[in-house]
């Protein structure tokens, strides 16, 4: 009897213990970001975001460097080489009328400078609800959904 109650506690024992192992399915679809840059409003407030992108996109945007991708829904954004004519030209599509080197300051007035002195420390941009992005890769990763 005292053998089975031994065999029995030495089994118990291996099962607590192997069940303090990593879950399979934890944190399966983890990915860093392959581009880092900044966020603008309208009213100039900014903050640092991380970027999964492809080719064309933006997929996701999020604060952490790092995110599990199976929990976001991927955007789809499409984003530009970062010029200050290739911005007014999407500016002007977003808009519908005309914005240029001598009106942007009008439409944009806290964050018209910003763009242009920016313009040598970002390649690339994307616009979406209003706020613009501006951001390099880190990694020649590319994510595709």
């Amino acid at each position: 009897m005292k053998t089975i109650r031994l065999f029995g506690l030495i089994m118990l024992t291996a099962l607590v213990f192997s069940g303090c192992s990593k879950s399979d399915d934890e944190n399966t679809n983890v990915a860093p970001a392959n581009a880092k840059g900044i966020w603008i409003n309208l009213d100039g407030r900014e903050g640092e975001l991380y970027f999964w992108i492809n080719e064309y996109v933006v997929q996701v945007f999020n604060e952490e460097e790092s995110t599990d991708l199976s929990q976001w829904r991927f955007q789809n954004v499409p984003y530009y080489k970062f010029t200050m004519n290739k911005l007014y030209e999407v500016f002007s599509e977003d808009a519908g009328f005309e914005i240029n080197e001598s009106n942007l300051g009008d439409y944009f007035p806290k964050t018209a400078d910003y763009y242009k002195k920016k313009t040598s420390t970002y390649k690339y941009f994307t616009i979406t609800m209003g706020d613009v992005y501006l951001f390099n890769r880190i990694s020649n990763v590319n994510y595709n959904n």
